[in-house]
């Protein structure tokens, strides 16, 4: 698996995990996910066609510097990731629930865009 820091080197570290998210359809069905994508500059989401991994590979580092220092945004992030960290730490599948505990990480990266 390629480190999220070498797809999005632009991504300051105060907001790093926006890289993770981006590479994992969680975003898709959570609507405080995708605001935070949408809130970093609407114009740019609107252009990716509501894409993050496009949004942040093209979004200037101006905009993703003022973003890690903005004191609106980031209550929103911290929310945002804890919720995620949760999913992303579950044990088992949500998908195959008889799965043994072992499988459940296997089955929750197989949601995520993890093609490289």
């Amino acid at each position: 698996m390629v480190a999220t820091e070498n797809i999005f080197p632009n991504l300051p570290q105060r907001i790093s995990g926006l890289g993770k998210l981006a590479e994992n359809l969680w975003w898709s069905w959570n609507p405080a996910a995708r605001m935070l994508f949408k809130t970093l500059d609407r114009q740019a989401w609107k252009e990716s066609v509501h894409n993050p991994d496009k949004m942040l590979k093209e979004l200037p580092i101006e905009i993703l510097e003022a973003a890690a220092g903005n004191p609106d945004y980031l209550p929103q992030y911290d929310t945002v990731m804890s919720r995620f960290k949760k999913y992303v730490e579950t044990k088992s599948c949500p998908l195959l629930p008889d799965l043994p505990d072992s499988a459940g990480p296997k089955c929750l990266k197989r949601w995520g865009l993890n093609i490289y």
